[in-house]
C-alpha cells in the first residue's frame, strides 16, 4: 500500500460496499464531531478502477471529512485485485469491535489524567456529559468486580450506580456471594441489591415485627423525619423485601395472582393479558408484587381476553387468494405512531384523570354548568358510560335525580347540587375505548382542560405503553429526552424506559390538549351545524351540504387508526 495526500471529494463509494444500509443518522454525527475535533486519525483504503478512485474501506469517515469541510486527508492506495479488496470491504464492517464500558473508561480516565476536563472528552467524542459522568462511576467499583464487567458481562445504569455508591469493602464482601461460575453471568440483579443502601420504612411495610424478626431486619430511628408518623427505617433491603414477599404470600386472597418483576423492575403479566390502567372493574384480575423501587406490595388489575370464535374455513364463494396491486395515485398505509391497544390507554388513563378531577378538584359553578352542557354534548349521550363505579354505571342516573329532587322539588342545597354535578360528569363524560361506544369524543378533551385534569395522569414510561409506540415514534420520544437511537428498537425503548423510570412522563399526545388539526375540525362542524340551521329556514327547501355535512355529528371524533 502507498500513502498519499488526496482531497476526500474525489473518493467515490464503492457500488459493491457491504454496506448498504443506512447508518443511524446520530453514529454519523458522533463521526463527524470526532474528526472535526481531533482530525482523522485512521486512514481510508482506496483504488483505482476504471479511471475513478473508488474507497475499499473507511466510506464513512470519508465522508465525515467532507461534511467537516477537509481538503485533504491521508489515505491509502492499494492495487490488490477486486477479489482482495473486496475481503478487505466486508472485513472492515463485520469483523471489529467497539470498546465495552470499562475499556472506554480507562480512556476516559486517561484523557482526565492529560489535562482533560469531561466537557473537552465529551465534545471530542461526541458523548453527552452525562455518560462521562457515568462512565467515570467505574472508578469506585471493586477491582474484581470490573474485571468481570470487562469480559461484556455488565449491568444497567441504575445498578452501576448502586454498586458504585457502595463501600469497596461491602462489594467485594458482596462479590463473593454473588461471584458467577466459570461460563456463567452475573445476577446484577441480587449483587446491587445487596449492596443498595436506600432507606426503607417500617410504615410501607406489610409485615409485622415476628416477620421483621424471622428475617434479622434491625429498625433505626430517623431523628430528622416529621414527627407525627412511623420513622422506624432499615438498609437491609435484601431482608426487607424478602419479608414483604414471605407476607404477601401467606395473605394472598382466593384469587388473587403473585406477578414476577422484569429486568426494568416492572410487572410482568401473563401472555395476551390486557392491563386496567384505572380502577379495578369486575371481572379483572388483581395481580401482587412487591415493587423493587419503593418495597412497598403493590396490586394492578388486568384481564384475559376471552377466547375468540374460530374462523370460518371456507371464504366466500368467488374469494381467491390473489393480492391486488397498490393502486398508482394512493398512498400506502404505514404503521401508526401508537397501536390501537396504546390508544386503548390513553383512553383509560384520560378517563381516570378527567373523572378524578371531576371528583376532587375545585370548580367554579359557572364552570361546572359549562361542564355539564358539554357532557350533554358527548357522542355517548344515552348514556353509555365509562365509569367504573358498577352502581353509577347501572342506575346512576336515577340516583342522582333522587339526590336533588327526593320530594318532587329541586334541592337548594349548594354542597349537593355541587357534589350530583360532579358525579353527572363521571357518568356523562369518558374517553374510554369501549365496543359499547362510550367514547364522549372531543367534548370531554375540552372538559380535560377546563379542569386541568392532564395532573392526574399517571406515568406512561413504562413497559407496557412504551411497547405500543412504533419505533419512529419511540425514537423521537428517545430524542426528545436525551436517548439516542440504539441499534434495535427493543433496545432504544429499553433505554428510554431506563431514562425515565424516576420521574413522571406523560406522553405528549396523550394529554387533554386539542391539537392544531383537531381544533379546526372541531371549528368546521361547528360552522357546519350552523349552516344547517341557518338552512332550516329557507323555506323547508334545506340546503343539499347542510344534509351531507349531518352524516357527521358535530362533536364526533375521529376514529384513531393503529396498524
Amino acid at each position: 500500500m502507498e500513502l498519499r495526500k488526496i482531497d476526500p471529494s474525489i473518493l467515490k463509494e464503492d457500488p459493491h460496499n457491504p454496506r448498504q444500509s443506512p447508518v443511524i443518522p446520530a453514529l454519523e454525527d458522533q463521526l463527524y464531531a470526532n474528526i472535526k475535533a481531533v482530525g482523522l486519525i485512521q486512514p481510508p483504503i482506496f483504488k483505482e478502477k476504471n479511471g475513478e478512485f473508488l474507497i475499499v474501506a473507511g466510506a464513512r469517515r470519508v465522508r465525515a471529512c467532507i461534511r467537516a469541510g477537509l481538503t485533504e486527508i491521508d489515505a491509502l492506495y492499494t492495487e490488490h485485485d477486486d477479489r482482495t479488496t473486496m475481503m478487505h470491504s466486508f472485513a472492515e464492517n463485520v469483523v471489529r469491535a467497539g470498546l465495552g464500558t470499562v475499556d472506554t473508561w480507562r480512556y476516559i480516565e486517561a484523557m482526565a489524567g492529560a489535562d482533560w476536563n469531561e466537557e473537552a472528552i465529551a465534545v471530542s467524542l461526541n458523548i453527552p456529559p452525562r455518560t462521562i459522568r457515568r462512565l467515570r462511576l467505574c472508578g469506585s467499583i471493586h477491582p474484581a468486580v470490573l474485571d468481570q464487567m470487562a469480559k461484556g458481562d455488565e449491568p444497567n445504569e441504575s445498578q452501576l450506580r448502586t454498586i458504585a455508591s457502595a463501600l469497596k469493602e461491602d462489594q467485594a464482601e458482596a462479590w463473593k456471594k454473588h461471584k458467577p461460575k466459570k461460563n456463567e453471568r452475573t445476577s446484577w440483579w441480587d449483587y446491587s441489591r445487596a449492596l443498595d443502601q436506600r432507606r426503607l420504612y417500617a410504615r410501607d411495610a406489610a409485615f409485622d415485627d415476628t416477620l421483621a424478626k424471622a428475617h434479622g431486619i434491625v429498625w433505626l430511628e430517623d431523628l430528622f423525619a416529621e414527627g407525627d408518623q412511623d420513622n422506624r427505617y432499615t438498609t437491609q433491603v435484601d431482608d426487607y423485601l424478602g419479608a414483604q414477599h414471605e407476607h404477601m404470600s401467606n395473605t394472598m386472597p382466593k384469587k388473587g395472582v403473585i406477578l414476577t418483576l422484569d429486568s426494568s423492575g416492572d410487572p410482568k403479566l401473563p401472555p395476551k393479558a390486557e392491563r386496567n390502567y384505572g380502577p379495578p372493574r369486575k371481572g379483572d384480575i388483581l395481580g401482587h408484587y412487591v415493587s423493587d423501587r419503593t418495597g412497598k406490595i403493590e396490586v394492578i388489575a388486568y384481564r384475559m381476553p376471552e377466547e375468540q370464535a374460530k374462523s370460518k374455513a371456507a371464504g366466500k364463494k368467488g374469494e381467491t387468494n390473489a393480492i391486488a396491486a397498490p393502486i398508482e395515485g394512493i398512498a400506502v398505509k404505514t404503521r401508526a405512531p401508537v397501536t390501537q391497544a396504546g390508544m386503548s390507554m390513553i383512553g383509560d388513563f384520560r378517563t381516570a384523570a378527567l373523572h378524578k378531577a371531576f371528583a376532587e378538584d375545585e370548580i367554579d359553578d359557572l364552570t361546572l354548568i359549562g361542564l355539564l352542557v358539554l357532557a350533554v354534548c358527548g357522542n355517548n349521550v344515552d348514556v353509555r358510560t365509562g365509569i367504573d363505579d358498577e352502581v353509577l354505571r347501572v342506575r346512576g342516573r336515577d340516583i342522582l335525580a333522587a339526590r336533588i329532587a327526593a320530594d318532587g322539588v329541586l334541592t337548594a342545597d349548594p354542597e349537593t347540587l355541587r357534589q350530583t354535578a360532579r358525579d353527572a360528569l363521571r357518568i356523562g363524560l369518558s374517553l374510554r375505548d369501549t365496543t359499547y361506544g362510550g367514547n364522549s369524543g372531543m367534548v370531554a378533551r375540552v372538559a380535560g382542560v377546563a379542569v386541568n385534569a392532564d395532573r392526574h395522569l399517571p406515568t406512561m414510561g413504562t413497559e407496557e405503553f412504551m411497547a405500543c409506540l412504533s419505533k419512529n415514534e419511540m425514537e423521537a420520544v428517545g430524542s426528545a429526552n436525551g436517548v439516542l437511537p440504539r441499534q434495535t428498537g427493543k433496545a432504544t425503548r429499553a433505554a428510554v424506559i431506563e431514562r425515565l423510570k424516576n420521574e413522571t412522563y406523560v406522553y405528549p399526545p396523550a394529554r387533554f390538549a386539542l391539537n392544531k388539526d383537531e381544533s379546526e375540525v372541531l371549528a368546521d362542524r361547528a360552522k357546519s351545524a350552523g349552516r344547517f340551521a341557518h338552512s332550516l329556514g329557507n323555506d323547508g327547501d334545506g340546503d343539499a351540504q347542510a344534509e351531507t355535512d349531518l352524516d357527521t355529528p358535530p362533536w364526533d371524533e375521529p376514529e384513531a387508526e393503529a396498524a
